[in-house]
């Protein structure tokens, strides 16, 4: 239960950085981990590191892709990989990761349609995987306009606090 409390403590400093200076700190990053560590620790023993070490490292695998092109910051993949391990669960990390995953696109879906540039919005994402597909390469995505004021830890911190209290309510 303390591991959840910490994870939403981190979560709320992370959003509050992120929408601050466009940026999670790396200090925070690191205080995730040396809590999930310890609450690993906790309950593996001493055969704990080779569970948080693969619960901290597969996200980092999973989502560098989407860092790599751009869709997602460094901070929100460390983020995501720093949560992993409070949470305990490699399922429930996954379903963390697709709802921040709908939670952020739900919402960009909403800005888009309020501010009136949906149909352009789309026409260039179309065209850059349109672009990526002839040079058979993946190509970094640069977004124009203000849609870059989406902060996606906020999405994530969304997901893991809807978790962790499924995880409260279905784990009795």
């Amino acid at each position: 239960m303390y591991a959840y409390l910490a994870g939403a403590a981190i979560c709320a400093c992370a959003c509050a950085g992120d929408i601050r200076d466009y940026r999670i700190p790396n200090g925070l990053i690191l205080l995730g981990y040396a809590v999930g560590s310890f609450y690993t620790y906790l309950s593996q023993g001493s055969r704990f590191f080779p569970a948080f070490a693969w619960n901290a490292l597969w996200p980092l695998l999973l989502l560098y892709f989407l860092f790599y092109i751009g869709c997602l910051g460094s901070g929100d993949v460390k983020l995501v990989s720093a949560l992993i391990p409070l949470l305990m669960n490699n399922k429930a990390g996954l379903y963390m990761i697709a709802l921040a995953f709908f939670i952020g696109g739900a919402a960009a879906l909403v800005k888009s349609l309020v501010a009136g540039d949906l149909l352009f919005r789309l026409s260039r994402l179309f065209a850059h995987v349109r672009l990526c597909i002839l040079q058979k390469k993946p190509l970094p995505y640069v977004p124009v306009g203000r849609c870059r004021e989406l902060h996606f830890a906020i999405s994530i911190s969304i997901s893991y606090i809807t978790v962790i209290i499924f995880l409260s309510l279905f784990r009795r």
